[in-house]
């Protein structure tokens, strides 16, 4: 894991929460499709829009995805990103009593790039902090999961695209809020792992569920 930055938030007291960035926070598929598409000319066989991975979307080796997605963090189309719709509205309120952690598997590579898309569209002091676990790589090296750096900050609640994460966060007494995406579609999530289509319901199911902890 690497982190970006920390702030302390002694005054918040609401639970933790965590949420993805990509496609959760700031759109990601979108964009990072069609510009690879086109930038390197290629022909997928499959709808990129259907699958979480990649390689399969784009047709390519694992190592060419990698080197792909590089090239687009690192152009001005990943800076046009827009933030998911709903979301900065949400995650701003949350934050007001919340701290909110930003955890992706994008690699600490891309840090500078990453920051800049969240200061774009964040005003200053939504993330009590900003983590990289680098699993979007996966080449091997010891790495800190999201459930990891769910457990070290006491993070209850997280907000994902990825059926994968989504997957092993839910069982493991993380409740889930898994935002509905071609790429995450199954008919048995865990039983606290719960699909929605807007970041309105997932603020107020959020806020339900913290009273729902307080009552215990």
């Amino acid at each position: 894991m690497e982190e970006s930055r920390t702030e302390t938030y002694l005054q918040k007291t609401g639970i933790p929460i965590g949420v993805d960035i990509d496609d959760t926070s700031t759109e990601l598929a979108s964009g990072i499709h069609p510009w690879v598409i086109q930038e390197y000319e290629l022909h997928p066989s499959i709808d990129p829009f259907t699958t979480y991975d990649f390689t399969e979307g784009w047709g390519c080796s694992r190592q060419e995805s990698i080197d792909y997605s590089f090239a687009f963090y690192r152009s001005q189309a990943h800076m046009n990103l827009p933030p998911v719709k709903g979301a900065v509205k949400a995650i701003t309120a949350l934050a007001q009593n919340h701290p909110v952690y930003a955890i992706t598997a994008r690699p600490i590579q891309v840090q500078e790039e990453t920051l800049a898309l969240l200061a774009k569209h964040y005003p200053p002091g939504t993330f009590a902090g900003v983590y990289f676990t680098g699993q979007f790589i996966d080449d091997g090296t010891k790495v800190l999961s999201k459930l990891d750096i769910c457990r070290k900050f006491g993070i209850q609640v997280m907000v994902e695209d990825s059926l994968r994460h989504a997957m092993q966060l839910a069982p493991n007494g993380v409740a889930t809020a898994l935002l509905d995406y071609p790429w995450n579609q199954t008919d048995d999530l865990p039983e606290n792992a719960v699909r929605f289509t807007n970041w309105e319901d997932i603020y107020e199911w959020i806020l339900a569920y913290e009273k729902k902890l307080q009552k215990k």
